[in-house]
């Protein structure tokens, strides 16, 4: 967010959410250029790095659509069922943006009777409905891009 200023720091989505196989936001641009980026036959390696003193091979959309495609592949390397929202809600009277980042996951569970085994099987998503306790850690970071 810090490195592409340009976008995250003027008007950005009020919601975005990052999957290991989806990346879906209020700004369609976004959402259907990171989409391409995760989903393309490149999957986001090189796709918007440049050069030192090279000219900018992206434009801020397209940078923060790679950025996001790229984290999202670092996600599900490290964590399991990843799922992580960035909100951004307007600011009042155009004053500078400020967003939270929410990583959530889910922990691998062991039960020890029928009861527990019932709770933990297919967990897949981690909302208000369907939380264990500590199958769902998240974490959340406050940034002003």
């Amino acid at each position: 967010m810090h490195s592409n200023r340009q976008y995250w720091g003027n008007t950005p989505p009020d919601t975005v959410t990052v999957t290991a196989t989806a990346i879906t936001s209020t700004d369609g641009a976004l959402q259907t250029q990171a989409t391409n980026d995760l989903t393309g036959p490149s999957k986001p390696t090189i796709v918007c790095i440049g050069t030192a003193g090279g000219g900018a091979l992206c434009n801020p959309v397209q940078l923060a659509a790679f950025d996001l495609a790229r984290w999202g592949v670092s996600l599900a390397a490290l964590l399991p069922n990843p799922t992580a929202t960035i909100r951004c809600p307007p600011t009042p009277g155009g004053g500078p943006a400020s967003c939270t980042v929410q990583i959530a996951w889910i922990e691998q569970a062991v039960s020890v009777n029928q009861q527990e085994a019932a709770a933990t099987v297919n967990q897949t998503l981690c909302d208000n409905n369907n939380k264990p306790l500590f199958q769902c850690p998240s974490y959340m970071v406050y940034v002003e891009p």
